[in-house]
């Protein structure tokens, strides 16, 4: 049907105006992912996109603290796993199960029973806090000048970027240095968080910030999970209601918790790792690292009695042997691909060696 001058110029206008606002809609989207991306803040951005590859499929761009075209990243899409034919995933099941059972199940029962809110918590936390400052065993060991100078600041920005996830924004979170040369790390109630400096540095040492995010991830589910608060409730039962602060932070540091709550912290800290942004593989390496090293200081002793001096090990101090954990952690890569927030996640080798935490590192 003809038109007339009228209608034709109608037609145009309305066709300008829709082409201006699908421009302004579109530099407006921009500006979003670009304050997004450029933000001091290390808070992922809701909702935001992933990458997708493969046949036909277009690559979006990255979203949260990672930047588009960093060197230690990978894609979601690059995570694979295969628990079911990977060596380390053999049964597990031992003689030893059943006491493990058995200390689980009470574990359970004093975690049922602990009703206290996260301003009571953290109260309990600082008198635990402030009584590690007069433990002898930390003399001379916590809090060194040059271990707060080089580490603290790094440790505690990844802490603060992890706990954006987890389920208690009431919690106080903050880190204590102990200059001891061993894997290890621990946790009171009220956030306070310990590690050692051989986790840092040495042969025994994480080797990229994905590894060490997962490892704090471990210590912050302690907290979150209310596994120190069951913890501490036991102590003061068992120590009486007089006991001295530095003991019972003590104790806690030191007795162990059941394999379940070791296992369940271990699976809720890569999630924590994962949606701040970190590759999952990280966390598998050093499982995998870790349980070499046990078979090593194992060979020799003969199958059936090696693995039930390992497992008497693993009951007494309460952490599973490392190639459980490496299953474990393998099984939440593939949680990870469902779960990623972003089509991007990061592992960080440089940031470990320069102690600045991911989202300030130059790229």
């Amino acid at each position: 049907m003809a038109t007339t001058k009228q209608e034709q110029a109608t037609r145009g206008w309305g066709r300008a105006l829709l082409g201006a606002l699908v421009a302004a809609m579109a530099l407006s989207a921009c500006g979003d992912a670009h304050d997004a991306e450029d933000g001091a803040s290390p808070t992922l951005r809701a909702g935001a996109s992933r990458s997708r590859v493969g046949a036909g499929a277009t690559t979006e761009p990255a979203c949260g603290w990672v930047p588009e075209g960093a060197r230690e990243a990978t894609t979601v899409a690059s995570l694979h796993d295969d628990s079911e034919r990977d060596p380390l995933c053999v049964d597990t099941a031992s003689v030893l199960d059943a006491p493990k059972a058995a200390v689980a199940s009470l574990d359970r029962e004093l975690r049922d029973a602990t009703k206290m809110s996260d301003e009571e918590e953290n109260r309990i936390g600082a008198r635990l806090e402030a009584g590690l400052r007069h433990e002898r065993e930390l003399a001379g060991k916590l809090d060194l000048p040059e271990d707060v100078r080089r580490y603290r600041g790094y440790l505690q920005d990844i802490v603060q970027h992890l706990a954006a996830k987890t389920t208690r924004p009431g919690i106080h979170w903050r880190v204590h240095l102990v200059r001891q040369p061993v894997f290890n790390a621990a946790a009171l109630p009220g956030g306070v968080i310990l590690v050692f400096t051989g986790t840092l540095e040495g042969r025994e040492a994480v080797r990229d910030e994905a590894e060490l995010a997962a490892v704090l991830g471990h210590e912050m589910t302690h907290v979150e999970r209310r596994h120190v608060v069951a913890a501490y409730q036991f102590a003061r039962a068992a120590l009486g209601e007089d006991a001295d602060e530095a003991v019972l932070a003590m104790e806690i540091i030191t007795r162990p918790l059941s394999t379940e709550r070791e296992l369940e912290a271990d699976d809720r800290g890569t999630e924590l790792a994962v949606l701040a942004q970190y590759d999952p593989q990280g966390v598998v390496n050093l499982w995998r690292r870790r349980a070499r090293s046990e078979r090593r200081a194992s060979h020799g002793r003969g199958d059936m009695v090696g693995e039930v001096l390992e497992g008497l090990d693993g009951l007494l101090s309460s952490h599973p042997p490392a190639a459980v954990r490496a299953c474990h952690a393998i099984e939440k890569v593939r949680w990870a691909r469902e779960h990623a927030p972003c089509g991007t996640l990061y592992d960080g080798r440089s940031n470990l060696l320069t102690h600045v935490a991911g989202p300030r590192h130059p790229y």
